[in-house]
């Protein structure tokens, strides 16, 4: 199976940022060359990386799973680990806000921002475009149905 949930650990603070994909190989090579090559998204991870260096990050295969359980396995995991609090991940959508205090609100719009982008990121990847080809696809298909006068 290739799909499942895996980890990146920083050996010196103890962080983890927990992610879910399809193919985990895969994915954890491409967080690996994004760090390398200092174009990761998450500007946490970035920071840590770019100061410990790679020797203090191990990768991790934590679980296997079939894919239609991939989310819900990647917010038990998040949660488990404490890895938006804690962690290097900016955020758990599987988390209810209880707070609606202006500084949390903020926080979590830049936490949702942040995941949109790699979300983006990680689409055009799989799409084999560019990114901003990719965006400009994704636009003029929301765009055709919307009717502005």
């Amino acid at each position: 199976m290739e799909s499942g949930i895996y980890c990146i650990r920083n050996t010196k603070n103890g962080k983890v940022y927990i992610g879910s994909s399809t193919n985990i190989k895969t994915r954890m090579s491409r967080h690996a060359s994004e760090l390398k090559y200092n174009s990761h998204t998450n500007n946490f991870l970035q920071n840590d990386w770019d100061e410990y260096g790679s020797t203090s990050f191990t990768f991790e295969t934590i679980e296997e799973c079939d894919k239609d359980v991939l989310k819900e396995r990647e917010r038990f995991y998040i949660s488990q680990y404490n890895a938006v609090n804690e962690g290097y991940n900016v955020m758990n959508l599987g988390i209810i806000i209880k707070k609606n205090s202006r500084e949390r609100i903020k926080m979590v719009a830049w936490r949702l921002k942040e995941s949109t982008i790699n979300n983006i990121k990680e689409l055009a990847f799989e799409s084999r475009m560019g990114i901003n080809e990719f965006v400009q696809e994704l636009l003029d298909k929301v765009l055709k149905d919307i009717d502005i006068e």
